[in-house]
Formats: structure tokens, sequence, C-alpha cells
């Protein structure tokens, strides 16, 4: 994967919280406050200053009922024919 999108999805991530933040009229202060962190250092990330850990993304994504554990699902990482083997096995049993 290319450095540009890398640098592109984690402005994403960081946009995300920005919004979903200011969506739910939270302050950085309010936010940051129950995640744990300074306001200052939310202040930090959301302009890109400081790195988004892991462990704040976790916080966040529990904070709004995502769950952050969706990308470590294996089977979202399956080879395109194990997909198709998988899905021509479903619709045969559901033909049985």
């Amino acid at each position: 994967m290319s450095e540009k999108r890398i640098e592109t999805i984690k402005k994403r991530m960081i946009s995300l919280l920005r919004n979903v933040r200011k969506g739910h009229r939270y302050s950085q202060t309010e936010l940051a406050k129950h995640m744990k962190l300074d306001q200052s250092a939310l202040s930090r990330i959301e302009s890109g200053k400081q790195e988004l850990s892991i462990e704040v993304w976790i916080r966040f994504c529990l904070m709004f009922g995502v769950d952050p554990e969706s990308p470590m699902d294996e089977s979202l990482y399956a080879r395109e024919t194990d997909k198709q083997l998988n899905q021509s096995m479903q619709a045969r049993r559901r033909a049985i």
C-alpha cells in the first residue's frame, strides 16, 4: 500500500472522529473526558499533529457503538475464489 493511500485513510479517520464529535454536539473537552484524554491531545489528533492511537480509536468506536473488531473478521480478507466457493456451497445447501 502506498504512503499516499495510508495518509488518505488517516485523514478520513480523523475527519470521521471530528465529524461524529460535532454531530453529537460534544465539545473537545467533553469527548476527551469520556475517552480519558486531555483536551489538548484530542485537539492535536483532530488537527493531525498527533497520531491517532489504536487505543484511542477503540475507545472512540466503543463510545459511539461501532464494533472496533469488525476489521479483524478474517472472512473480510478471504480471497475472492474462497468467497465464491462459500457462496456456491451455501446455495447448494439451500437447494437441498
